[in-house]
């Protein structure tokens, strides 16, 4: 077990690292307890709304606190120093500030669960905000030992700015994995045959049905070393052409014909920012759909399958598509305007766009090859 104070430097790296490696959150708080002089550090995640305590992250320097549940479900609602838990950002807050001794010795939540867990004494302060949740950083000190002082509180300084980064940070990345395993889970239920390129091609992820295609001898596209391309030459250039154009800052879809034992329309459209498939570091992308012979998509149906657009968004998309006013659809339709700015402003956030004329350009952007 750690035991020798780390320097600084050490509890920042281990902080910055541990984004890279979740799991590693609990050794740098470890460190975290050792340089500020604690015997136990913790990181409590508490829900906006109600205030309800979600889940913690413990170092387990003294305490492994098997009896968290009951926290959870109990002693929470319970807690003298409730107060605490609402601690501002980067403010600290001691709980021997207002439990004397005598109320300590006297009060349920105490005597039943902190002393029995060897806890005594607890400053903490509001490590990250956003709407949903609040997370503090709280630092035990267990029964006998002294409460906190100065010198702890100068250390915690000289640390919690790192911490909240590595918080905020955490916390972007685990919604970026989120983002990223719902278009997994979302293009691997999709009955088309779907593939995400970047803008050379390399494919970032196929569903099954497209992946058992390009294994098929008979299919002219194919991939090589992880990136599309196709058995005819012919082929290979007008498919790097689409991806090419719905790749580029303007960028544009279009479709081609795949002919010979298993026919394919291949049409290409660009990814949109706000896509589920969409990652920060690697976009423009592309997306392309395979479809059997007959009546191509349109670039309406790729971004209204890629986007999970309504039927009855993909009817207003249409109508402006068509050049109705937002009062011609309403009026055709039999439904409120109020209902159709509603359904306008749901294309405009699943597409990332902001005005009537940008949502339609974005949708017309089409062209064959």
């Amino acid at each position: 077990m750690i035991s020798k104070k780390p320097t600084l430097d050490a509890v920042i790296g281990s902080l910055y690292e541990s984004v890279l490696n979740p799991n590693g959150l609990q050794d740098a708080l470890k460190l975290c307890a050792l340089y500020i002089g604690a015997n136990d550090a913790l990181i409590m995640s508490f829900d906006k709304e109600d205030e309800r305590p979600i889940d913690a992250v413990i170092a387990g320097l003294s305490h492994s606190f098997d009896e968290i549940d009951d926290y959870v479900n109990y002693y929470s609602k319970i807690d003298p120093r409730a107060h605490i838990n609402k601690a501002p950002l980067k403010e600290w807050l001691f709980c021997h500030d207002i439990n004397s001794q005598h109320y300590v010795d006297h009060n349920e939540f105490y005597q039943d669960y902190l002393l029995p867990c060897n806890v005594r004494y607890l400053m903490v302060a509001g490590a990250y905000e956003d709407n949903e949740l609040f997370k503090t950083f709280g630092l035990i000190r267990n029964v006998g030992q002294n409460p906190f002082d100065q010198t702890n509180i100068s250390a915690a300084n000289q640390l919690f700015d790192h911490l909240q980064r590595t918080l905020r940070l955490h916390y972007q990345t685990q919604k970026l994995q989120t983002k990223i395993e719902l278009g997994t889970i979302a293009i691997d239920n999709c009955k088309s045959s779907m593939i995400i390129v970047n803008a050379r091609g390399g494919i970032l992820h196929l569903n099954t049905s497209a992946d058992k295609l390009l294994n098929d001898p008979d299919f002219d596209l194919c991939y090589k070393d992880g990136y599309l391309t196709a058995r005819l030459s012919t082929h290979c250039h007008q498919l790097n052409s689409l991806i090419s154009a719905a790749t580029k800052k303007q960028a544009v879809g279009g479709q081609m014909q795949v002919s010979g034992v298993k026919n394919r329309q291949v049409f290409v459209t660009p990814v949109v920012a706000s896509s589920i498939f969409a990652k920060d570091w690697q976009t423009p992308l592309a997306l392309i759909l395979l479809n059997k012979t007959g009546k191509p998509p349109s670039q309406l149906e790729a971004i209204s399958k890629l986007l999970h657009f309504t039927k009855a968004e993909g009817r207003v998309a249409s109508a402006l598509m068509a050049g109705q006013s937002l009062e011609e659809y309403a009026s055709a339709a039999n439904v409120t305007l109020n209902t159709v700015r509603s359904q306008l402003k749901a294309l405009f956030q699943k597409t990332g766009t902001k005005r009537q004329a940008e949502l339609v350009a974005l949708l017309n952007n089409t062209h064959v090859l």
